[in-house]
């Protein structure tokens, strides 16, 4: 992949979820309220008001399904949240399972909770990710978890892949986390084919 569309699909998620982080700044709880209708079938002709002019299809796609649950999430917040960058969301439902455990909850019985929905959701069609990832965050709201928006929105964009890349990372980073100084994971290499292949994994 090139700089260039590297770039490109960096930008994309950095403008649409800065925006998204404004209105929150702005405590403007209309907008985000009219977000959180998209949770629905329907999705608000206004949403796209948030949407960078710069986009492909795909992109649009994804970014209007994670407009809606970065506004469920952030419902009541005075200041936008994110985890620290590179945490992807299957980071942050082990961390889900972690503040679980410090709450009282036994480790496995932690584990069994979130992994049901978790898996559900790693197996789901594109066509279905909608309604797995809103269980996923709700999950994670519930219990303050943040989560990386931008990578996200860039994992979202490439659910179809063929590779399947996203998936395993999450699944990786879920049940077999690496440990500082292990291999390259299969994000790393992902990324000399991002932004290459749409959301059903058709080369552009």
């Amino acid at each position: 992949m090139t700089t260039a569309n590297k770039t490109t699909v960096n930008e994309f998620c950095e403008g649409f979820i800065a925006r998204l982080e404004n209105l929150v700044e702005q405590k403007d709880r209309g907008a985000l309220a009219m977000l959180r209708r998209g949770l629905g079938k329907k999705v608000p002709f206004e949403s796209y008001r948030f949407m960078p002019f710069k986009r492909k299809r795909w992109q649009e796609d994804a970014a209007l399904i994670i407009g809606p649950l970065f506004a469920l999430w952030h419902q009541g917040e005075d200041k936008p949240q994110s985890a620290r960058e590179g945490k992807n969301l299957g980071a942050s439902m082990l961390a889900l399972v972690d503040k679980m455990g410090k709450e009282g909850v036994p480790r496995e019985d932690a584990m069994k909770r979130v992994e049901r929905r978790f898996s559900a959701l790693l197996n789901s069609h594109a066509d279905d990710l909608k309604p797995h990832l809103r269980h996923a965050v709700s999950q994670l709201k519930a219990k303050d978890v943040a989560i990386d928006w931008r990578l996200l929105l860039r994992d979202v964009q490439q659910w179809g892949h063929e590779d399947r890349w996203v998936q395993r990372t999450w699944a990786s980073s879920f049940w077999a986390p690496r440990t500082e100084g292990g291999e390259s994971s299969p994000e790393d290499v992902a990324d000399e084919t991002l932004g290459q292949s749409n959301a059903n994994g058709t080369v552009e």
